[in-house]
């Protein structure tokens, strides 16, 4: 049995050489850009499992546009390794979101969907520099 326990999206993780422990930096839930497309130069799903299994783990993560198609995805065959809980790290650099709008991260145990989440895509506003006296 492979149970997932929790997913954080972030911008990069620091590992600790002695324990190889995982610090993440800049959790966030969402984004935001004065255009699109925009580029979002690091996203990073931080996935933690229970893992039970004598065969390892299969984990695909997908990226899901405001349309309901799948703009990136990151999958990994994790072969058995005798731990218990196990952290998986998908990296996606350099990813451009199309649209503003909420987006879909689905993480996925071979093909069962174990969990999605939102990830809001804002438009920001920028104040028209003629209105501004400038």
């Amino acid at each position: 049995m492979a149970k997932l326990l929790g997913v954080e999206i972030c911008e990069d993780v620091a590992v600790t050489q002695q324990s190889g422990r995982l610090s993440l930096l800049n959790i966030f839930f969402d984004t935001a850009a004065a255009t699109y497309p925009a580029r979002v130069d690091r996203l990073m799903v931080i996935s933690n499992w229970l893992n039970t299994r004598a065969t390892g783990l299969n984990i695909r993560v997908i990226i899901m546009d405001p349309a309901g198609e799948p703009l990136a995805e990151a999958d990994a065959q994790i072969p058995p390794t005798g731990a218990l809980i196990y952290t998986h790290q998908a990296n996606f650099t350099g990813l451009v979101l199309p649209r503003a709008g909420q987006y879909h991260i689905r993480i996925y145990d071979d093909v069962a969907l174990a969990q999605e989440i939102p990830l809001l895509a804002h438009e920001l506003s920028v104040p028209d520099s003629k209105s501004e006296g400038v």
